[in-house]
């Protein structure tokens, strides 16, 4: 049985791109047949900027298609903006190495009130295979 490692940084960044690529374009998931629906997609474009905050993601990223500069910023400046910002966020957790639960979160964050809240989300279950990471099954979507 191959030793299972855990996913890079590298390969974690890259996933998370594909996936962003995928929902802010209504793509189909490179290598899967599966469409990457976001449900607040249409609110999150208002912005004239799209924002991830993300740590391990260290530069802009470049979508296809898509007319608006996606920034990778920090949670302090979402906070230190005024108004009301939205703004994606992932979440992972790894489960033996293997196998991979990516969440891509949307919310709004309000200056005046100081709090955040969830907008939608997207679960994807990502399995390796080989050198590869492939969706396991369909996408699970949740509206707030």
């Amino acid at each position: 049985m191959p030793i299972q490692t855990p996913i890079s940084d590298k390969e974690l960044s890259e996933l998370k791109v594909n996936v962003l690529n995928s929902v802010l374009n209504n793509h189909v998931f490179p290598g899967s047949n599966f469409a990457l629906r976001f449900a607040d997609l249409p609110f999150v474009l208002t912005q004239p900027d799209i924002f991830l905050v993300d740590k391990k993601i260290k530069n802009s990223i470049r979508i296809e298609r898509l007319n608006k500069p996606v920034q990778i910023v920090s949670i302090n400046f979402i906070k230190a903006k005024r108004g009301k910002t939205i703004y994606f966020e992932f979440q992972s957790e790894e489960e033996d190495g293997n196998i991979l639960l990516l969440t891509l979160n949307a919310n709004i964050f309000s200056s005046p009130e100081d709090r955040t809240i969830k907008l939608s989300s997207l679960k994807i279950k990502f399995q390796k295979e080989g050198t590869t990471w492939v969706i396991m099954e369909p996408p699970t979507s949740l509206s707030a």
